[in-house]
């Protein structure tokens, strides 16, 4: 069954992969923690005029006053300049009229105020999203999704208190204690999963507590895992860690070998939050092993900045596609001044970028229901120039990306612009299509673990969607083993 953007959103916000810049600059996925900030403005920080902003305003009505600006129509002050709502499908959202006596929460008018085709903005506390990253990615480092029930359908999902295991970062205290990818958690420091029980509303505002609940249970410096195989305790080291969300699987020293003789890298890449350094690495390792195709493994992959796409799709590119756009940036008409291009230069780039580029003329993405965002820009910006394998499941489907706004604590996410490839063309809201044949769903197996091939005398043996891949370039085409 192919996962909703409910069920995308709930594997994410359990990922602890909110990790972003802190301004207001574009991004697929919200900041890591809020600054009060309001529109550019940091509160208490000195702008540069000798004077000090003051903390904006936190009434109820204050909030409402604020959050409305994000939806609103032009209107011109009385110093002559204008305030305009950054909300990307302006003309169809319902801008909030009543911010004299508010009664509703910024989570309920969010809502209210989306147009009907919006399923991506949504409002969260500040606290709520440092409190999952730090438990669930930096501390821990585990990424992991509720199990579904057999009787969960695409309308009406059906939860297990149940998490299923989809990533583990090597060194992590998770994976130190044996948590490995496809094992299913039941209980944390004893205590059973939350049960999460989805509303009809996208984002589902069941979620935060769920959420809520989950980060409860993970406090501590040792927190017990208990699995349908037996016990674990993940110890969390005294100082958080971050780990490179770029990874060969099975730390592999070799790329795989086509019954031609040609090499086919193949790396995991978790979220678009790398240093370039990350990128570089990568790409070093690439050239070493003198491949000529490449394998990109986007399932678990929800997004993340903007940049780390471009930077990328230049790492596959080289200098080859230089002075073509990858990705345009188009705000709403209010906002045309905000619009960007983003295009091919690899000299733009730092010696060690330069130095590592390669050129594909084709890449074979591995996707999910949670390939989202940025994953999505990325294959979307290339398809126009090189060929473009998807294996896997239908991607998310979110062309836009947002400008988080911290309105008190609670961040507001509205989407603000939409991301659009050299021919004009966004992300279908229906996701990127796998290639003819190609569709696999991904059940995390932990027989099976990521890089996995096998018994090459098997070809059911190895990891299902990376065996795919590697018949596809072998072969030419997805043919059912």
């Amino acid at each position: 069954m192919k996962k909703t953007g409910l069920c995308c959103l709930v594997a994410l916000l359990l990922s602890g992969c909110q990790v972003e810049s802190t301004d207001n600059s574009p991004t697929t996925q919200p900041p890591t923690t809020g600054n009060n900030t309001t529109g550019n403005n940091t509160s208490g920080t000195n702008t540069g005029g000798g004077t000090v902003d003051p903390a904006p305003a936190c009434s109820l009505v204050d909030q409402h006053q604020q959050f409305a600006q994000l939806f609103t129509l032009p209107q011109q002050s009385q110093s002559g300049s204008s305030s305009t709502g950054i909300y990307y499908e302006i003309g169809t959202a319902t801008p909030p009229t009543d911010v004299t006596s508010p009664t509703q929460s910024l989570k309920s008018l969010m809502l209210d105020v989306r147009s009907i085709t919006d399923r991506w903005s949504f409002v969260r506390e500040a606290s709520l999203d440092k409190d999952l990253y730090a438990a669930l990615h930096q501390s821990l480092g585990a990424r992991w999704e509720l199990v579904e029930d057999a009787s969960s359908t695409a309308n009406a999902p059906v939860f297990r208190q149940e998490l299923r295991v989809l990533y583990v970062y090597p060194g992590s205290p998770a994976y130190n204690a044996g948590l490995r990818r496809g094992m299913t958690v039941t209980h944390i420091n004893g205590l059973q999963i939350p049960l999460y029980t989805p509303s009809t509303q996208t984002p589902d505002p069941q979620q935060d507590i769920f959420d809520a609940q989950l980060a409860a249970l993970l406090e501590g410096n040792q927190v017990q895992l208990t699995t349908l195989g037996g016990l674990m305790t993940a110890v969390r080291p005294a100082v958080a860690q971050s780990y490179s969300p770029i990874e060969f699987p099975l730390n592999a020293t070799a790329p795989y070998t086509l019954s031609d003789g040609r090499k086919v890298g193949y790396f995991y890449l978790d979220a678009f939050y790398a240093s370039e350094s990350n990128y570089v690495w990568a790409f070093n390792r690439l050239r070493q092993q003198g491949v000529t195709e490449l394998i990109i493994d986007l399932r678990n992959n929800s997004g993340g900045r903007v940049v780390d796409a471009h930077l990328l799709a230049q790492l596959i590119v080289g200098s080859s596609r230089d002075g073509m756009v990858f990705n345009s940036l188009e705000f709403n008409a209010y906002h045309t001044s905000k619009n960007e291009q983003q295009t091919f230069n690899l000299s733009s780039f730092s010696n060690d970028v330069q130095n590592v580029a390669l050129h594909f003329n084709q890449i074979v993405f591995l996707t999910s229901g949670k390939t989202a965002s940025s994953s999505e820009l990325l294959i979307n910006g290339l398809r126009p120039y090189i060929n473009t394998v998807v294996i896997g499941d239908n991607t998310a489907g979110k062309p836009y990306g947002m400008m988080p706004v911290d309105i008190c604590g609670n961040i507001a996410y509205p989407i603000s612009f939409i991301n659009l490839n050299a021919n004009h063309q966004p992300i279908p809201t229906s996701g990127l299509p796998t290639t003819r044949g190609c569709e696999i769903p991904d059940i995390p197996d932990v027989n099976r673990p990521l890089g996995y091939i096998g018994d090459i005398n098997n070809s059911n043996d190895g990891e299902p969607l990376l065996e795919r891949a590697l018949n596809y370039l072998d072969k030419g085409g997805c043919f059912a083993f």
